[in-house]
């Protein structure tokens, strides 16, 4: 029985693959880390042991992981029902600066969907109302984002 030959890749192609790798890892640990940065800020991440009977007060959906996914759409999808929040949020590395163009569509057309209203309307709104009005916001998050404070900024409870 003889071996199989050995793979041969050249210094480059090994290097590209190390560099998607760890790019590929870093935006993995920003999702885990945004996530648990959402669960603390009351939003409603499911998992075990935390069943809820009533209605939900938010929920986190991380499509990557669901076989299927619209190419280019966001990597979370966060809802939080107290303050009627729907953020989509694309994750990147450090060194990406130019996102897919289809990613482009899709977080322009979703953040087409929100209304940009300046805080004194949307205030007048809320009281005209009686509840807070939906918000509608799209976000790129990069690891630099978490440690400036910027998405636990998005993430607190207004």
């Amino acid at each position: 029985m003889s071996a199989s030959p050995p793979v041969v890749t050249s210094a480059k192609s090994s290097a590209r693959s190390t560099q998607t790798y760890a790019r590929g890892r870093e935006v993995r640990d920003l999702g885990r880390a945004v996530i648990e940065l959402a669960e603390v800020r009351g939003w409603h991440v499911p998992h075990s042991g935390n069943a809820s009977t009533g209605p939900l007060p938010g929920v986190v959906f991380a499509p990557p992981v669901v076989a299927g996914s619209e190419s280019g759409w966001p990597d979370l999808t966060l809802v939080r029902r107290l303050d009627r929040r729907l953020v989509f949020a694309a994750l990147t590395s450090d060194r990406t600066t130019i996102l897919s163009p289809r990613r482009r569509l899709i977080l322009d057309l979703l953040g087409s969907l929100g209304w940009n209203a300046s805080p004194d309307e949307r205030r007048r709104a809320e009281q005209a109302l009686g509840h807070p009005v939906p918000r509608i916001e799209t976000f790129i998050w990069r690891p630099a984002d978490l440690a400036a404070g910027t998405i636990d900024d998005v993430l607190r409870t207004p």
